[in-house]
């Protein structure tokens, strides 16, 4: 029976041991995960964030070259411009590909764009005017003020909404990477404290049972003990010598077997 429940107890404190291990192995899995992906999406917001200030650095960079061209008609002030459409529509493109989860920033992209494609356009047609002779207006330099403009209020607005949701990623990958540690305690505590609990349930057994199998040792030693003294009894008595069945009954516990002794003795003579 005590073994029976020292095996009992060693299965229950392992079980329970592997049960806290497979739950804090999983919820910290859980947990770091979570963390990975909180941590890409602020990663990903800053990344949005970079190419919106591309873009309206890429128009800055085309309005430099325009005004130089503008002023001095000499063609090497362009190459700020040079290339600016190509890296413009490749950095919007890169913004819509990074906002589809998104549909309010799909619509600040599809908005942006139009008003960059539009901007650009005013000032290609006043870099060709210039290139052919011709005099730009002042009319053609403030709608390209006005683009300007509007392009500057879609990218703050696009910016804001980014860094709405970089705070709020930002506070979920803080409240990923304090869970972590917390749950590692709790579990590691739980695990020690069956652990003790377990281990004085065993150690418990395991001395009842030591003792139960030394008072069975004594038990058996003195039954081999009375085994030896009566067969010196029986021998004695066999031998013709019933002086010996007298001192036997004032023995403790021999006297009962006295009769029987003297019965043994008996019969051997016969």
């Amino acid at each position: 029976m005590k073994e029976k429940s020292l095996r009992n107890n060693l299965r229950i404190g392992l079980g329970l041991s592997l049960l806290i291990l497979f739950i804090s192995s999983l919820a910290s899995f859980i947990s770091i995960k979570n963390l990975i992906q909180n941590a890409d999406l602020v990663s990903h917001s800053n990344e949005v964030m970079t190419n919106l200030d591309g873009v309206i650095s890429t128009l800055k960079d085309a309005e430099t070259g325009q005004r130089g061209y503008l002023l001095t008609g000499d063609k090497i002030f362009l190459e700020p411009y040079n290339g600016a459409r190509q890296t413009a529509i490749e950095l919007l493109s890169k913004i819509g590909s990074d906002t589809k989860d998104n549909p309010f920033q799909q619509q600040n992209a599809r908005e942006l764009q139009g008003i960059i494609e539009g901007r650009l356009d005013i000032i290609d047609k006043t870099i060709e005017l210039k290139s052919k002779g011709e005099s730009v207006s002042t009319a053609q330099l403030l709608d390209g003020k006005v683009y300007m403009d509007k392009s500057r209020a879609v990218i703050k607005r696009m910016q804001a909404e980014e860094k709405r949701l970089l705070d709020e990623r930002t506070a979920n990958m803080n409240k990923m990477a304090g869970y972590t540690p917390i749950l590692i305690l709790i579990a590691a505590f739980f695990a020690i404290l069956i652990t003790v609990i377990f281990y004085k349930r065993v150690s418990s057994d395991f001395n009842t049972r030591k003792r139960l199998q030394k008072e069975l040792e004594d038990k058996n030693e003195e039954m081999d003990n009375r085994i030896e003294v009566i067969q010196g009894i029986a021998a004695q008595i066999s031998n013709g010598d019933y002086q010996i069945w007298m001192k036997a009954e004032q023995k403790d516990g021999l006297g009962r077997l006295a009769g029987s002794l003297n019965s043994m003795a008996e019969s051997l003579q016969y």
